[in-house]
């Protein structure tokens, strides 16, 4: 979905329905200065996600960014399975789900899947 229809979506309220590129995602190192995100599917440009060009780059800052990217759909799943055990303790304890911890990391999920919290 291009950034003009994501914008677009958040602005009238939209669900948007496109699911990301099924993991696992790779770091592929180009050369000096640039990284892909690869799926496991090698077809070789249709597999890239996303390329990381060098960024100020002070003790390994691209390919950290590269690393971080490429670990983008586990760190959601687990974050949302996560929120999914903590809301739970949370009612067999009976507390109240609305604390700002929790709100975060529902706020963060629905960032990241493109949609307003």
């Amino acid at each position: 979905m291009q950034d003009t229809q994501a914008t677009q979506a958040q602005q009238t309220g939209e669900v948007i329905t496109a699911k990301p590129t099924p993991g696992p995602w790779h770091v592929e190192y180009v050369d000096g200065e640039t990284y892909r995100i690869v799926d496991d599917k090698d077809m070789q440009e249709l597999s890239r996600i996303a390329t990381v060009h060098f960024h100020d780059d002070e003790e390994g800052e691209t390919r950290a960014n590269a690393h971080l990217l490429a670990n983008a759909d586990r760190l959601l799943e687990h974050l949302k399975t996560t929120l999914r055990m903590l809301e739970a303790a949370y009612i067999d304890l009976g507390m109240s789900r609305d604390n700002p911890r929790i709100q975060a990391a529902r706020a963060a999920i629905a960032a990241a899947e493109g949609r307003t919290s």
